[in-house]
């Protein structure tokens, strides 16, 4: 059985565009809060990983968003940051399109290579 569909690879795709298409590219440099790329490469992995996890599982929609809050907060204490750092970067990279294009590339790639 496949975990990512044609249509989540077509989701990540969207995902991209409207975050390459809705935000400006400054020259601002990121603050020491801010979580480094490849650190946001994992954390962005292992979070598309739970939330396909959590997809498949056969449970109803509001107890899997709850697990899926939990799965995300294992995620965040395995890599030692809290939710508002994790926002705080999701934002910055956000208004950093190239950036987040960047790390969008190799997150897909690392889904796609535990998907085969």
């Amino acid at each position: 059985m496949k975990l990512f569909s044609s249509d989540s690879i077509l989701f990540f795709g969207i995902i991209l565009l409207m975050i390459a298409c809705s935000s400006k590219n400054n020259a601002e440099k990121p603050t020491a809060s801010i979580i480094s790329k490849d650190s946001m490469i994992l954390i962005l992995t292992d979070m598309h990983l739970a939330d396909a996890d959590a997809q498949l599982r056969r449970v109803a929609f509001d107890s899997s968003k709850v697990l899926l809050k939990n799965d995300f907060e294992t995620i965040f204490s395995h890599y030692n940051i809290n939710t508002n750092r994790f926002k705080q970067s999701l934002k910055y990279y956000t208004a950093h399109p190239k950036e987040m294009d960047e790390m969008y590339v190799q997150v897909v790639t690392n889904l796609s290579k535990l998907n085969n």
